[in-house]
């Protein structure tokens, strides 16, 4: 099955320095979405995150919190491609976004899920010294393919107000 040709994105984490990094190579790059939804936490940047649209893509800031699991997942089975880099360590968040990717293949439709974490967690202060070598381990289980990819974000300025 081959990608949508404009396809929507629900983006998660679009104020923060790495989401910021994604929303702005979204809208800037070669071949921009369809439509961009921002989960949008803080009502004082909704508007500005409305005024991202251009010609070519839709931005919609859509109001409510990491805590918002219904809406989460009902929003995730409305896009094509979700973006998840508002919070890197929060599984009841995940759990309802993979619930949304479920409800989706079940429905015969293509999804994607991109998680990635933020800068908050470089500043770990480990300083090189870690209990084991296991980096990272999950007990979501939801019997979906998933599979992960790491790779730089693109470098470009958090959005502010």
């Amino acid at each position: 099955m081959s990608p949508p040709q404009n396809p929507t994105i629900f983006l998660l984490g679009a104020t923060g320095y790495v989401g910021g990094c994604y929303l702005n190579q979204l809208l800037s790059g070669p071949s921009t979405p369809k439509q961009i939804t921002v989960l949008c936490r803080n009502k004082a940047k909704f508007d500005l995150i409305k005024g991202l649209s251009n010609n070519n893509t839709t931005v919609e800031p859509l109001s409510g919190s990491f805590e918002d699991h219904d809406l989460l997942t009902k929003t995730v089975y409305d896009h094509d491609i979700t973006i998840e880099a508002g919070d890197s360590d929060n599984p009841a968040l995940v759990n309802a976004l993979l619930r949304g990717m479920e409800k989706r293949k079940d429905d015969g439709k293509q999804t994607t899920f991109i998680h990635v974490s933020g800068t908050g967690t470089l500043a770990d202060d480990a300083r090189g010294e870690y209990k084991s070598e296991t980096v990272s381990t999950s007990s979501i289980s939801t019997g979906t393919d998933v599979r992960y990819t790491l790779m730089e974000p693109p470098s470009h300025p958090t959005l502010s107000t």
